[in-house]
């Protein structure tokens, strides 16, 4: 029984109390220290009372046992890594009370399934729910001047910075909202169902390691011109076999890498049959087609970048002279899309 004249728990008050199960913290107290409850791994329950102000860096960090907390709503601070590594928390609602939530607060809680942020939160650090694989939605008061939740994800509330998708959101397809600028790091990290992303030309900046360790993205299309601004390790391991798909008029901006849109293109890396896009212009799309000696190829549009349909039901046929090369000019298509380059059978 704590005193009721305590008005803090100072750093490490209870640091690994492994016998510690349950505790009452009074009114009197405003204050939790850091790593106040650090490695209470026996700790199932707390009680914190109205009157609680602020809760230190790592206060309840790898409490392994505690499968719930309710804030009381006169919390303003929570800080770095508070609640991370408590492998038994399933839910957390933020109080309308709280302004600041530290970087890592809820990181490595495995079993958290949803999360709701107050109308008074205006600072939310990097990475409050990194490593958080079953987190499926993040809600946040409609009353917040400074966040959204769109469909789980969470915005800043300009909708220009998208700053965390859940990675147990249902779905395997996302399709970032046009007039997003910004993509924080760790946005998408550890999704495993993403298998196919679309990232519209607004984007700007995507900062380190956004895509991280999502194992099963194979397909990435920049609807637009690249960002030039990108951060270390964006795309570090997803799919082994993952596609990487501009437009054709955005290609140099990839790189400087050629446009090889044809159904074996496989991260912009040269294949062949091979498409270089010499001009484009309103009424003449002018290619240089480099492939077998003397093949025929069917060459198609499409609109249709995950299925590859076709635009026309008659492609044209052409064919490459004894070096393997033709130059060809075609009617520029009204619809932005791609070129298909198939072989014709013998």
């Amino acid at each position: 029984m704590l005193s009721n004249n305590l008005t803090s728990l100072e750093r490490k008050a209870f640091n690994e109390c492994i016998s510690l199960t349950t505790l009452t913290i009074p009114a009197s107290v405003t204050s939790i220290g850091k790593h106040a409850f650090l490695y209470c791994h026996l700790l199932t329950e707390v009680s914190l009372s109205p009157g609680l102000i602020s809760i230190g860096d790592s206060a309840f960090a790898a409490c392994s046992n505690l499968a719930s907390i309710s804030i009381p709503d006169t919390v303003t601070s929570i800080g770095r890594f508070a609640f991370s590594s408590c492998s038994q928390l399933t839910t957390i609602s933020i109080p309308d009370s709280v302004v600041s939530i530290g970087g890592h607060a809820f990181a490595y809680c495995p079993e958290l399934t949803h999360a709701s942020l107050g109308s008074g939160l205006t600072t939310l650090e990097n990475s409050p729910f990194y490593g958080c694989p079953k987190l499926m939605a993040i809600e946040v008061s409609p009353s917040n001047e400074h966040f959204l939740s769109l469909g789980g994800v969470l915005f800043s509330i300009t909708m220009e910075s998208l700053i965390f998708h859940p990675p147990g959101k249902p779905g395997s397809t996302y399709a970032i909202p046009n007039g997003v600028t910004l993509i924080k790091d760790f946005a998408f990290q550890s999704h495993d169902n993403l298998t196919s992303l679309t990232i519209p030309d607004s984007v700007t900046l995507i900062e380190r390691r956004a895509f991280y360790y999502c194992p099963n993205l194979s397909m990435i299309l920049f609807d637009g011109p690249p960002p030039a601004d990108v951060g270390d390790a964006v795309f570090s391991n997803v799919s082994p076999t993952a596609t990487v798909k501009v437009w054709p008029e955005h290609a140099e901006s990839f790189g400087g890498v050629e446009a090889l849109w044809n159904e074996l293109a496989v991260r912009l890396r040269d294949t062949s049959p091979k498409i270089s896009f010499l001009s484009i212009d309103s009424t003449k799309t002018h290619l240089s087609i480099s492939g077998g000696p003397n093949q025929s190829y069917l060459l198609n549009h499409s609109t249709d970048l995950i299925n590859y349909t076709p635009v026309a039901t008659t492609p044209a046929i052409i064919a490459t002279d004894s070096s393997g090369t033709l130059s060809v000019s075609i009617d520029t298509p009204s619809a932005k899309g791609f070129f298909i380059l198939k072989e014709v059978p013998e």
